[in-house]
This record gives C-alpha cells, structure tokens and sequence, in this order.
C-alpha cells in the first residue's frame, strides 16, 4: 500500500496497515505448495498469490477511500459543525437527522455517534435489525478508555482515524453474535468556541471479510490476520477472534515460519 497515498488521503498510516492491509498472508508459503501440487514451481506460486493479494488489498482500500470521504462530509455538515459549536436541542435534532439518512442509505454501516472531546457520547444513532434508532442521553455511554476515541482525539483536523478489524464492545463486553467492526473517527473543532468533538462512523466488517474471501478465493486456504498474527478470516471459523478473548494465536503455533 502507497503511504504517500495514505498521507494524503489523512489516514492514520498505522491503523491502516495494522488493522487490514499489511495482514493479507497468502498461507502454506513454500511448503505447502508442494503438498496441493507438487508439479507447481514455488517462484510461479509465490506471484501468483502476490498478484492475487495485490488485487485484493486494491479492493479493501478502495472501500477505505470511500468511507474515509464519507465521514469528513458528515463532519463538515452545517449540523454537526453548529452542533459542535452551541451544543443546543435544535442542532442536535438535525445532527441526528443526518446520522439516520445516512444510516438508512448505507447497508454496511452500523452506527454514527457524536462523542464530546472527553469521549462521552452526544449523540448516537444505530442500525439494529434494519431499523435506525436514535438513542435517548440516558443510553449514552462513556467511550473514552476505548482505543478508537483515545486515537481520534489526539488527531489534527481533517485527519481520519481507522481502527483495526474486531468485534463490537457493548458496555464492556464482546457484542453476541459477534459483529465484526472497524471505527473511523475525525475531530471537528470550532475555532470560535473552542468546543471540541469527535464525529466515529461503525462500519460493519462482514463486507470486507467477504470481498477478502472472493478475492483471496482459489486452491490454496488464505488468512487474514492482525499485528500480531491473531486469525481474524481463515479456513476454520473456530480459529477466529481468539484475540478478543486473550487466547493465544493459532496462526503463529501452526506457522510459525509464515511470521
């Protein structure tokens, strides 16, 4: 992936990279290939699966490229910059009236939330069972030890914060079923006030895990992982997500070469 791109799209290069692209591992390297097709040269196998990976991590990022864009038009709406700056009753109903339009128009994403520059939620709209709901304050929850909102408030401005792949924490717990997730985030800042917020957008994985199985797609059983080599998609579903529960990776005592 171009960093020089990144950087000019306001990507957090780190999360980016640690969250999908950098882990697109093509599995079974040198010796697996001689187990599905010993008549297979390993050079030929390895640009196959580099030319196969390449292409998928274009797809991936094309899907970035757009949500990025989408949340900084969202963050730059007259709404949520007069929400921000007044903090009143009249801005926050048409902050919410925008976070359900676009909840309402886009299938993968999950939820839009205004939190304040501590991490309190302002405002929040979700998508449950296809319908949107705007949640009441007393349903606000404190989201400031939380990573993404820790990541995002130390952004500059028109910067885009993008979590790695996991699953939804509801109230300090792993969502059931899961959901895989990934969180952008942006400040918006008012120059006049000095009133801070954060505007996160949820965008549900299950459509990059799927763009990630059609385009890792063939012969040979691909992983996806994280930083640290813990299994997000593989071949077996009961090796996924182990991370969220402090388990060991599987990936890295079955491969311990491939890392």
């Amino acid at each position: 992936m171009n960093s020089a791109l990144l950087k000019e799209k306001g990507f957090v290069i780190a999360a980016l990279v640690t969250g999908l692209a950098c882990v697109l591992v093509f599995t079974l390297l040198v010796y697996g290939a001689l187990q599905y097709q010993a008549t297979l040269q390993t050079d030929e196998l390895k640009v196959a699966e580099q030319a196969k990976t390449r292409m998928t991590v274009g797809l991936l990022e094309q899907v970035f490229e757009y949500t990025v864009n989408d949340l900084l038009s969202i963050a730059s709406m007259p709404a949520a910059v007069r929400f921000n700056r007044g903090r009143t009753e009249e801005w926050k109903e048409a902050l919410q009236s925008v976070f359900r339009v676009q909840l309402e128009k886009k299938s993968n994403y999950s939820q839009l939330r205004f939190l304040d520059h501590d991490g309190m939620e302002v405002v929040r709209a979700e998508k449950t069972h296809q319908r949107v709901l705007i949640r009441q304050d007393t349903a606000m929850q404190f989201k400031g030890e939380r990573y993404y909102a820790i990541e995002t408030a130390t952004l500059s401005v028109g910067d885009v914060y993008v979590s790695p792949l996991d699953l939804n924490v509801e109230a300090g717990q792993v969502e059931v079923p899961f959901k895989p997730m990934i969180r952008f985030g942006t400040r918006v800042v008012d120059e006049a006030t000095g009133n801070q917020g954060m505007v996160v957008l949820n965008m549900e994985g299950e459509a990059l895990l799927n763009t990630f199985d059609t385009g890792m797609a063939g012969s040979y059983p691909a992983f996806l992982l994280n930083k640290e080599g813990h299994v997000i998609a593989g071949p077996d579903e009961n090796d996924e997500w182990g991370f969220m529960f402090g388990l060991p990776s599987i990936f890295a005592r079955e491969y311990p070469d491939a890392l």
